[in-house]
């Protein structure tokens, strides 16, 4: 600040008259010259540093105009070439959303052959247990039907010695019925009449060798009758069996040639598929290594966008930012365990081979998850206060019955503010409004697709999450691989 023009007052007051008088005149006026001099100099040299101080103010002036254009116009072109960026990452992401699900496709179509083959190989090997059966029952065959025509003849004697022994026991019958009537005649009639008795007995017993021998020959030519018959009838089920058992040979023949010619016809088909596989697996092997491009590329733009906002901040460019970062929960987390975290608009690594869809349709969404399911974080992005009243949090994994988390009828979320809902088994306390803990649930469950949705307290959904685990293609096509060779070495 400048000084006031004025006088010191010891060059216009008058020196008292009862001050005595210590110096003479001629040196006090050379004193006051002296100081005269000094404060012209003193103002003199203030007058100099005001208007230096005027140019230094315009310079500055002009440089904090010029520093502005410059950085408005910097966070302009950064912000085009931001939305550049991210248009070119949005189309990246829709061709590698797209090129996963060819990918996948074709991996279920290879592991729907290699059922195929297996199936087909199953067969082929049932179809040759029944063929090794028939074999078995055509050699055993001989030696059946060779049992059987001992079995008939041992059944042809044992019937020719029970009819010899009904015969003698007829015959031993009659004997004795004939000896009794004789001994009977003898004894009744006197010894003139025994010359006449003994020539009719001789006649009755020529009588009855006559009859025992017709009969003896009807019965012989019966039983070569019956054995001629078993055998005539053995002799076509022989050649009926012989006919079978050509037209198994033949159909083993058969079987035998399409088994050749279908290992032929694998054969190629595994060759073809194999260098297609290859081909798929080089191509799969390009594609995974432009992902990774596209994820150093996503890595790249995430630092730049934090670097734009660190400057943002510093510089105090926008009063918000372009892209709202997560930020830091404020409260303590106990413990020295460390939270695996997901956050929708930071990096993803690649090796955790977890895909993160976030949907945010209300007021309130889905801010983070835990992939251990220890917690869910939500965030109000509004200006005003939400009652969570019948609000509730569903998660479910697969095909898994869903859990389901209700918001206290009291609780109201702050505007700007974030809640962390912990299952039992977080290790953090109940901490209202920032931590809100589920005692009767152990954790939030982990597995390869899961599904977390927010409904507000008409039922409807105000944001979702869906994260699921990408297929590893090399163990696929590793595991695909295998087995064509196991196939291939079993040929």
């Amino acid at each position: 600040p400048s000084l006031p023009h004025c006088t010191p007052p010891i060059l216009t007051a008058p020196l008292p008259p009862s001050l005595p008088v210590r110096i003479s005149r001629e040196e006090e006026k050379d004193e006051l010259q002296k100081l005269n001099d000094r404060l012209a100099a003193y103002i003199e040299r203030v007058h100099f540093l005001e208007s230096d101080n005027a140019s230094l103010r315009v310079r500055v002036k002009d440089y904090e105009r010029d520093t502005n254009r410059r950085t408005a116009s910097l966070q302009d072109k950064f912000e085009e070439t931001l939305k550049s960026q991210q248009t070119a990452l949005g189309s990246a992401r829709r061709e590698r959303d797209k090129e996963t699900l060819s990918i996948l496709e074709r991996i279920e179509l290879w592991v729907s052959f290699a059922l195929f083959v297996a199936f087909y190989f199953l067969f082929i090997l049932i179809s040759c247990t029944a063929i090794i059966r028939l074999l078995l029952a055509i050699c055993l065959f001989p030696q059946l039907a060779g049992r059987l025509a001992e079995a008939n003849s041992k059944l042809a004697e044992e019937i020719l010695l029970r009819v010899d022994v009904e015969n003698r026991l007829q015959s031993l019958k009659e004997e004795l019925e004939f000896r009794k009537n004789v001994h009977e005649e003898v004894i009744d009639n006197p010894s003139w009449v025994e010359d006449g008795f003994q020539q009719r007995l001789l006649l009755a017993l020529q009588d009855l060798r006559e009859q025992h021998a017709v009969q003896l020959q009807a019965y012989q030519q019966e039983i070569e009758l019956t054995q001629q018959a078993k055998s005539a009838d053995l002799c076509s089920r022989f050649a009926v069996f012989a006919v079978q058992v050509d037209a198994a040979g033949s159909r083993v023949h058969e079987l035998e040639a399409m088994l050749e010619s279908e290992r032929k016809a694998v054969k190629e088909r595994l060759a073809q598929y194999e260098q297609k596989v290859e081909d798929l697996q080089a191509t799969i092997q390009e594609q995974l290594q432009d992902y990774q491009d596209l994820l150093d590329m996503k890595l790249s733009l995430d630092m730049e966008i934090f670097d734009y906002h660190i400057m943002d901040r510093r510089l105090h460019l926008s009063p918000k930012s372009a892209l709202r970062k997560r930020e830091a929960p404020s409260h303590p987390v106990r413990g020295s365990r460390k939270r695996k975290r997901v956050a929708f608009l930071e990096p993803i690594d690649a090796s955790q081979n977890v895909s993160v869809q976030a949907t945010a349709r209300g007021r309130i969404g889905i801010e983070d998850v835990d992939i251990d399911g220890m917690f869910v974080c939500l965030v109000n992005n509004t200006q005003e206060d939400q009652c969570m009243e019948d609000w509730t949090l569903k998660r479910q994994i697969g095909h898994q019955a869903k859990i389901e988390y209700t918001f206290p009828s009291d609780y109201v979320l702050s505007a700007g503010k974030t809640v962390t809902v912990w299952a039992a088994s977080g290790g953090v306390s109940h901490n209202p409004p920032t931590d809100l803990l589920w005692k009767n649930q152990s954790s939030w469950g982990t597995g390869d697709d899961i599904r977390t949705f927010l409904l507000d307290s008409t039922g409807k959904v105000s944001s979702h999450v869906l994260m699921h685990s990408l297929v590893d293609c090399h163990v696929c096509l590793t595991w695909i691989l295998m087995s064509f060779n196991l196939i291939r070495k079993s040929l």
